[in-house]
């Protein structure tokens, strides 16, 4: 039943049905046109990009002092915290800077948006390559609407200015060149991604695992290289590198970077006892786990297969999502799971439904159960990330696990063949 009205709404060609599924592409669109509307927006996260850029620039860098001061006279009465972001950002940000305030606010913001419309198409266009016989458009609109109007995530990022919709088509992006190789094309994506190590570090090394990958991950480490090299050139390279190290150490001072208000093992662990693991450590676990099923993949055989090595790079980017402390606004990135969990069995494929289902309307389910469960609302959206994520990153490791599994076994099973003797 379920597959017949599936089977329906993805072929039929009814004038209502085809109506409908223009009107839901105008109605995604212009949803995201709305929230970046300039009236709307705000500029919580992008200032610090703005201003950094805009001391780089003079040949000033951003991680002293001097940051805080140029915040403090363009937003007063508001607090300035340190740049928290790597010195490879200096070349966009400067970019940016370029134009005043409020118009770069604007081309971030719209930016944005056609991050996600660009991830929505590749990601039609990664159904399309596992299942030739899924409709491009249909999907294309189902899978941008669900982003777009289902995601409080990604209409939240656009509002603060957050860089959510960047990774999120670039790790779409990876998916996609794992299926059909592109070395520029996964070269430019790494290198984007590497502007947020923490996310970025995995993905490239899981990459590096996948032998047609290996090459523009060598070519993004050296550009973000080079990027590095850039921003820290500023006056003193090494006062700025001991700024932003100092500038680190104080990240989670700050209330909205306490483990209570981010998802991950470290809002369970303040629960348990207080503790918290530092982000090295928390980035060692995801290599780990990356490298661990990169190794039994290799051991079954199964890198050269491409469909599996698009479900390890979805792994990836799913582990370190939930091994990684962060906000509901980044959790856009899990969204690629959406396309490909149908290969899920049932059980796998509900708790998949159920894990971004947690991510996407963390924030309007906060509001249902205000005070039920906790009495800050941040409190309540960072547990049903931690929930949301470790059911995504469980199930997709499930699935491949599963799929070396029946590997083995087929490699194991004799032939019934019969066996031709020659005389």
């Amino acid at each position: 039943m379920r597959k017949t009205a599936i089977k329906t709404i993805m072929q039929s060609q009814h004038p209502a049905l085809r109506a409908g599924f223009v009107a839901m592409n105008a109605i995604a669109v212009g949803f995201l046109v709305f929230m970046a509307w300039p009236t709307l927006g705000d500029v919580i996260d992008f200032k610090y990009f703005w201003l950094s850029g805009t001391l780089w620039r003079d040949g000033v860098s951003p991680y002293g002092p001097e940051l805080i001061e140029l915040g403090r006279a363009h937003f007063p009465g508001e607090r300035i915290n340190p740049f928290f972001y790597p010195p490879s950002w200096r070349l966009p940000a400067s970019a940016l800077a370029l134009m005043p305030l409020e118009t770069a606010e604007d081309v971030w913001a719209f930016f944005s948006v056609g991050c996600v419309i660009a991830g929505a198409y590749l990601g039609a266009k990664i159904v399309k390559i596992l299942y030739r016989a899924a409709p491009f458009y249909r999907v294309f609109v189902l899978y941008l609407f669900a982003v777009a109007n289902l995601s409080d995530a990604s209409a939240y990022a656009i509002l603060i200015g957050q860089t959510s919709q960047v990774l999120f088509l670039m790790f779409t992006i990876l998916i996609y060149t794992s299926l059909r190789p592109n070395t520029a094309l996964t070269l430019f994506a790494l290198t984007v991604l590497l502007l947020k190590p923490q996310f970025g570090i995995p993905l490239a090394f899981a990459c590096f695992i996948i032998p047609s990958m290996r090459t523009a991950v060598l070519g993004a480490g050296a550009v973000t290289a080079l990027l590095a090299a850039y921003g820290l050139a500023t006056g003193d390279p090494i006062k700025a590198m001991q700024d932003l190290l100092h500038n680190l150490s104080l990240y989670s001072s700050f209330p909205e970077n306490w483990p209570v208000h981010m998802s991950g093992p470290n809002f369970a662990l303040h629960f348990l006892g207080g503790a918290a693991l530092s982000p090295s450590i928390l980035l060692c676990a995801s290599l780990a786990l990356i490298a661990l099923f990169g190794a039994l993949l290799m051991r079954a055989r199964l890198l050269t297969d491409k469909t599996v090595q698009a479900y390890f790079v979805l792994f990836a980017g799913l582990t370190t999502l939930f091994l990684a402390s962060t906000h509901n606004s980044n959790l856009v990135s899990a969204s690629p799971v959406l396309l490909m969990m149908f290969a899920y069995k049932r059980y796998s494929l509900y708790l998949s439904a159920l894990g971004i289902f947690l991510i996407m309307r963390a924030m309007t389910l906060s509001f249902s159960i205000d005070g039920l469960l906790f009495a800050e609302k941040t409190v309540t959206v960072a547990l049903l990330d931690t929930v949301g994520t470790f059911l995504l990153a469980f199930v997709t490791g499930g699935f491949i696990l599963e799929r070396i599994r029946s590997e083995r076994e087929a490699a194991d099973t004799p032939s019934l063949k019969p066996v031709t003797v020659k005389p």
